[in-house]
């Protein structure tokens, strides 16, 4: 299932909100059958099987990697710190973190410098059935932790421009 939250955030870097994410009604599960009667029920809900119209374009900067953040799991700084540096250098880099919602439903975020003061954010909520399922791509001008005490949090985006804008935190 991580593969799969990664796979439509990957995504999410090629498509737009309007992008086939989710199955059209041809590939729906039928009424009656036992799989359309598990959905809404936790870990039963049927998985969307569409690709992206079109695969992400190369990314040409530097992959921090993928992060996968679970319950009671710290966050992996060295990916952390690659990200941030990249960003003082205002070289391009990109880090994809993908984690669970409270109710178990996979979201993902891909934040992707593109030059010095540039910050591509993207925010894929479409499986989270409590949220907007929906695939938010933000431009921000800005990147920071932030920090609780001595204690390391997520990052806060930036002079965000889409979306609801201003700063967009990631977890």
């Amino acid at each position: 299932m991580r593969r799969f939250a990664f796979a439509f955030v990957f995504g999410a870097l090629g498509c737009t909100a309007s992008s086939p994410l989710v199955p059209d009604a041809s590939s729906a599960t039928p009424e009656g059958s036992a799989a359309a009667e598990n959905v809404g029920q936790t870990g039963a809900e049927p998985l969307a099987t569409a690709a992206p119209a079109a695969p992400p374009a190369p990314f040409a900067g530097q992959d921090c990697g993928e992060e996968n953040l679970r319950p009671a799991a710290g966050r992996d700084e060295v990916k952390r710190a690659c990200l941030l540096d990249a960003w003082t250098a205002g070289r391009p880099a990109r880090l994809t973190i993908a984690l669970s919602t409270t109710e178990g439903d996979p979201m993902g975020y891909v934040l992707e410098v593109e030059g010095p003061g540039r910050l591509r954010l993207v925010r894929d909520t479409t499986h989270d059935r409590f949220g907007p399922r929906a695939i938010t791509t933000y431009a921000c001008t800005g990147l920071e932790r932030e920090v609780e005490g001595a204690m390391k949090l997520g990052f806060a985006a930036k002079g965000c421009q889409g979306g609801e804008g201003g700063t967009v935190s990631v977890p």
